[in-house]
């Protein structure tokens, strides 16, 4: 596969810590982060945009932006779809509106679609183009979760042949549909891997066991590096490696053990502990 987007010793600021990431090919990379963080900015100075701190970038695609730069005053979703797909694959511009759910009202000006479809209007450049990179900043934190997953289908069929996605959001839960993940805060990279490293460094499984015998689970579990709590139920564990743990203490005969719950760390969860 080929590279579309290399990042070598790359950051947005002149002076700290530098990335470095390639981006094949049928990948799809994350930008994520509060508000203000400058996940822009980082977007910006790696699609060579403006300029760069520190490092080199290398773009070696042409590249679509979702948005609505440049539209006329009475742009329409078909007009938008055509414009991406351009005069000789009509084609294209037809599957991107199916996929946005906007064929019903492709006729209809841009101006009175509601947000979401607004939304969704904007991806239309993306979804229609021949472009290797397809990037959007912002526009999936405007959809809804029913729209979200259909145009991510949409861009998961071109990811599959070949082209490339960089996406910005402020929306943790979005991030497992990424291959690769960078989280931004304060202008400055704080993570740079795949959503699973990012929960098994700063994930944290949580593992309630109901029961009556707590000093007994007490001791089950103190050789591991765990924290502890009793409640009027029983004891509640924190620990990185929580699936052993529920494992040991249902082989282990404790017979009044009522229940005994796994809760999984979220990406919501990692980024609080990575960003706190």
């Amino acid at each position: 596969m080929a590279d579309l987007l290399v990042l070598d010793g790359f950051s947005p600021l002149p002076q700290g810590p530098t990335l470095s990431l390639s981006l094949a090919s049928g990948k799809s990379l994350c930008i994520l982060g509060p508000a203000g963080g400058g996940k822009t900015r980082f977007l910006r100075t790696a699609l060579g945009l403006e300029r760069i701190g520190q490092g080199r970038a290398t773009s070696n695609s042409p590249v679509s932006h979702a948005g609505d730069a440049g539209w006329p005053r009475r742009a329409t979703p078909l007009s938008v779809a055509r414009r991406g797909a351009g005069s000789k694959r009509a084609n294209l511009a037809g599957e991107a509106l199916y996929a946005t759910g906007l064929w019903d009202c492709q006729n209809t000006s841009v101006d009175q679609l509601s947000r979401t479809q607004r939304g969704l209007a904007e991806l239309l450049s993306c979804l229609s183009c021949e472009t290797g990179l397809m990037v959007v900043d912002g526009q999936f934190d405007s959809l809804d979760p029913w729209s979200f997953r259909k145009v991510m289908e949409a861009f998961r069929k071109r990811l599959n042949v070949g082209y490339g996605l960089i996406a910005v959001t402020n929306r943790p839960e979005l991030a497992v549909h990424f291959d690769h993940l960078v989280v931004m805060q304060s202008s400055g990279v704080r993570f740079v891997g795949t959503v699973e490293e990012l929960l098994r460094l700063h994930g944290e499984a949580v593992i309630e066991v109901e029961t009556q015998n707590q000093s007994g689970v007490r001791a089950l579990v103190a050789p591991f590096e765990i924290s502890i709590a009793e409640t009027d139920r029983g004891v509640v564990l924190r620990a990185a490696e929580g699936q052993q743990l529920a494992a040991r203490l249902l082989s282990e005969g404790y017979g009044d053990i009522k229940m005994v719950v796994l809760k999984e760390p979220t990406v919501e969860s990692a980024l609080e502990e990575l960003l706190r």
